[in-house]
């Protein structure tokens, strides 16, 4: 029988092989580079400052994207864990676009309940231009929690979302959460879950035990999985 040779299956010919290595790894290149450095939500939210995030809520097409379907239904999950704990008046603090506020409200008045008061704290100016569209009824501040205060004032409910990450003194904010609770209020905390956190705009990692005996200070703390496991929701009682 008559051997025959072994064709290659690449039916490139052979002296453009290398030119073609090239454009493939000049198309690699440049995707990877659009991923990391591109106009989108992912790389503006990763640089975990004010001017980034006064960028996000600004800008439409960037806001869209970040609202995915996931992070709805997120805030739907927490408003309808925190609604029983609403009473009178409720502060968002970190309140982003005010989508968790509104899924609030809304749990809220299907329980056949109302608030009296509602405050949305966040220290990016446009995304309380986004809460006077979502929640009309919300007083907005600008505020800096790490460096402003609130006076004295105390709220039923307090909300603090995926905030708690980002802080470079997370104990200042803990401190500043029970300062803004009613005595027989409520402090609802998320984060991730620090175990399998890798997100490049978060400055603190809590794994389930962590978070617990952080916030212990705070008050009486139970912690549960949210968000399919990927998060953490602590529920604080001060004392």
């Amino acid at each position: 029988m008559r051997a025959t040779a072994k064709r290659s299956a690449d039916p490139t010919p052979r002296p453009w092989r290398p030119f073609v290595w090239l454009a493939t790894k000049w198309r690699e290149f440049r995707q990877e580079f659009h991923y990391r450095h591109g106009r989108s939500a992912r790389n503006v939210t990763r640089r975990n400052t004010r001017r980034a995030y006064e960028k996000l809520y600004a800008a439409d097409d960037l806001l869209a994207e970040y609202l995915v379907p996931e992070r709805l239904a997120f805030y739907e999950e927490v408003a309808a864990i925190a609604a029983p704990f609403a009473g009178r008046s409720v502060v968002d603090i970190g309140c982003g676009d005010g989508n968790l506020l509104r899924a609030l409200l809304d749990n809220v008045a299907r329980r056949g309940n109302s608030i009296e008061r509602v405050l949305a704290i966040d220290y990016a100016r446009s995304a309380l231009v986004r809460v006077g569209e979502v929640v009309p009824e919300a007083e907005q501040r600008v505020m800096d929690f790490l460096r402003g205060n609130l006076g004295g004032e105390r709220f039923d409910l307090v909300l603090c979302t995926e905030v708690l990450e980002h802080m470079p003194q997370p104990e200042v904010a803990r401190e500043r959460l029970v300062q803004a609770c009613t005595a027989n209020g409520t402090i609802v905390i998320t984060v991730p879950d620090g175990a399998v956190d890798v997100w490049e705009g978060h400055v603190n990692f809590w794994t389930e035990d962590q978070i617990r005996v952080f916030l212990a200070p705070a008050g009486e703390t139970t912690v549960r999985r949210i968000d399919g496991g990927s998060g953490l929701l602590a529920i604080v009682r001060p004392q």
